[in-house]
């Protein structure tokens, strides 16, 4: 294999167009080659948009193509396990978007997918290659904060057509929690360093789509630590993380983008910058460098499916009304 890793894209999802395909001119080892749709002429109209050499008109001709490495799969939440154990029997690496797959069941047969046929399977949580939380990870494990007993992380927008997009449709798996909340949920299980023993919830349902459009969570830690997620549909955009210490705290008010992060530590305050990244490139990147390189991922796929336990147990507290085991 070359330095560089050959990728064809599963659909024309909007996230791929606007992301994840640009995200690959920016890295230094990495190149789309053919992107693919359920209607030919659609497939070529989005390569001849993005400068991509070659057009699919279904998935299943994508994954033949011996040039292609891996995969990216941007699809539905519900088709996320169908297409990565495909693309995987088709001995293509995965980079998968966010998250993994809604249940662990799920997740567990992309993994086993992925071993049998000895290709790696990422998640793509693209928070993590923001600078500004390396700093956070380290002002926790160096004690700066002291013992960390408190987690905050919400991601809210406003999804402007509940009639098509696919993030408000149930029969996609649609709903604030899975497409949104995830981020929250894997930021306070990566920050606190373990598993949640319990979660309650609660959640606003859309009269229509009966998705959740609204959904808040806490989430019970070893030792009592606690942490609180809300995540919508039908507010403004938020993009907050705040971890709270018995010495200190740290903020951010958009965990995706933000250049600043401020701290306080034993009743000081200031402001840390960093300067501004592409995230989706360098998450590119080091999965590239690892396919090509044999290097370990930052998170394995065993992480995704972790996620999913959580969220499975945060849902059926909002349906129930009970506090759940995870």
């Amino acid at each position: 294999m070359s330095g560089i890793l050959n990728y064809g894209v599963i659909s024309t999802a909007s996230i791929a167009r606007s992301q994840h395909i640009p995200a690959a001119s920016e890295s230094k080892n990495s190149r789309i080659v053919a992107i693919s749709s359920r209607d030919s002429e659609t497939a070529r109209g989005a390569a001849a948009d993005l400068g991509i050499d070659t057009a699919y008109g279904s998935y299943d001709e994508l994954l033949t193509d011996y040039r292609i490495d891996a995969i990216i799969n941007p699809l539905p939440n519900s088709l996320h396990e169908e297409w990565s154990i495909r693309a995987a029997e088709a001995g293509k690496h995965i980079l998968c978007e966010k998250p993994l797959a809604p249940t662990p069941d799920e997740c567990q047969r992309m993994i086993d997918a992925a071993r049998a046929n000895d290709v790696l399977l990422y998640e793509g949580f693209t928070q993590h290659f923001n600078p500004l939380m390396s700093d956070i990870h380290s002002l926790i494990d160096d004690g700066s904060l002291g013992e960390v007993n408190y987690v905050r992380s919400e991601l809210t927008y406003t999804l402007a057509n509940w009639e098509t997009d696919v993030r408000g449709l149930k029969d996609l798996d649609g709903g604030a929690l899975l497409d949104a909340g995830c981020y929250a949920v894997n930021n306070v299980r990566t920050l606190m360093g373990s598993e949640p023993l319990e979660v309650a919830a609660q959640q606003r349902v859309h009269a229509g789509n009966q998705v959740d459009a609204l959904f808040t969570g806490t989430l019970k830690f070893s030792d009592d630590r606690l942490a609180y997620i809300c995540t919508g549909m039908q507010q403004p955009f938020r993009c907050m993380l705040e971890v709270v210490g018995t010495n200190g705290l740290v903020r951010t008010e958009n965990f995706f983008t933000a250049t600043k992060l401020t701290v306080t530590v034993a009743d000081e305050t200031s402001v840390r910058t960093y300067d501004s990244v592409n995230r989706f490139a360098l998450q590119m990147t080091h999965f590239s460098d690892c396919v090509l390189n044999g290097k370990s991922l930052r998170k394995s796929a065993e992480d995704g499916k972790a996620n999913a336990a959580t969220l499975v147990a945060l849902k059926q507290s909002a349906e129930t009304g009970w506090v759940v085991a995870v």
